[in-house]
């Protein structure tokens, strides 16, 4: 059986003949590197999630005193006029409320269907989990 070579065209012109054995490497290769920056698109994600999480947090401590700004209220009739009673379902599963304002804002301010809210629930559940506890304090 003879071996098929597969020839490419280099940026500068030349060709270069790849045996499969080394065609097989580069798609090992190029499917690595695609692991690897969806892995670094989710500790991303999270890092912005936990950094937006803090800055509310101190907002809601040093500015607000603990108590509600009026704004709150707009956002409360601007979400219920916006969000799906499946958006509400999903966000009343979450356990905390800065949790669930936060998630509710993204789902407002970036259009989210039920369907993203679940996967960016999901991908943020698999990833905490593999994060210190402490990351998320």
């Amino acid at each position: 059986m003879r071996n098929k070579k597969q020839e490419i065209v280099t940026k500068k012109g030349s060709e270069i003949s790849l045996s499969p054995e080394v065609d097989a490497l580069l798609a090992d290769l190029r499917q690595m590197i695609d692991e690897a920056r969806s892995a670094v698109a989710v500790t991303v994600n999270i890092s912005l999630t936990v950094l937006y999480w803090r800055v509310g947090t101190r907002i809601n401590t040093e500015i607000l005193k603990g108590t509600r700004a009026e704004y709150g209220k707009q956002i409360l009739a601007t979400l219920s006029q916006t969000l799906s009673w499946s958006h509400f379902r999903e966000l009343l599963s979450l356990d905390r409320s800065l949790q669930r304002e936060f998630y509710a804002e993204m789902c407002r301010v970036e259009g989210w269907s039920v369907r993203v809210l679940r996967k960016k629930l999901m991908e943020c559940s698999m990833s905490v989990r593999h994060c210190p506890k402490n990351r998320m304090s």
